[in-house]
This record gives C-alpha cells, structure tokens and sequence, in this order.
C-alpha cells in the first residue's frame, strides 16, 4: 500500500499486464524476494504482454505483493491461470523505487 502511494505522489506509473499460461504451463519470467522481475524469457507470455526485467512487483491479481512472502507470491502466481500484475516499470533508478 506504501509502495502505492509513493507512486502516486512522486508521480510513477504503474501498469497492468496479464500473463497468461504457455501450453507448458509457465508464464515465463522469474521474480525475486523482494518483488523485482528478474527474468522475462524470449518469446513467452510475460514478453508478449510487455513485462520487462527490473520491474516492481505491486500487485498480483489484486493482491498487494508488499505484505507477502516470497513463497506467498509464487503460490499465488502458481495457482492463477492467467496472473495479471501491476508492476511499476524499470526506468534506469531502482533505488528510487524502493
């Protein structure tokens, strides 16, 4: 909800994506403890729907990603057929979105 905030008052956009399920079952990228994708695989869902390695994890089908364990994002993420995410999308200054 901070994080939320923050992006609101500093003026950050988020963005909403929905990645859906290959037919092996990924939804190809890769998320980091705290909520950083680092990994988006060529050619997959997640790089068709424009998710880009760097961004912020906000949201996970609704639920705010700041108050969950990693295990608790990667259940979540397991469970959804098709996941949309609010990320806040890299733009070169990490530290400022911490």
């Amino acid at each position: 909800m901070l994080l939320l905030l923050a992006c609101v008052f500093v003026n950050i956009q988020t963005m909403e994506v929905t990645v859906s399920r290959s037919p092996t079952g990924q939804l190809g990228f890769h998320v980091s403890r705290d909520a950083i994708i680092t990994d988006v695989e060529r050619h997959s869902a997640a790089d068709a729907a424009g998710l880009k390695p760097l961004s912020r994890l906000v949201k996970i089908c609704g639920s705010d990603v700041i108050a969950m364990s990693h295990d608790q994002m990667i259940e979540l993420l397991r469970s959804s057929t098709s996941a949309i995410l609010t990320v806040v999308p890299y733009h070169g200054d990490i530290k400022a979105r911490r």
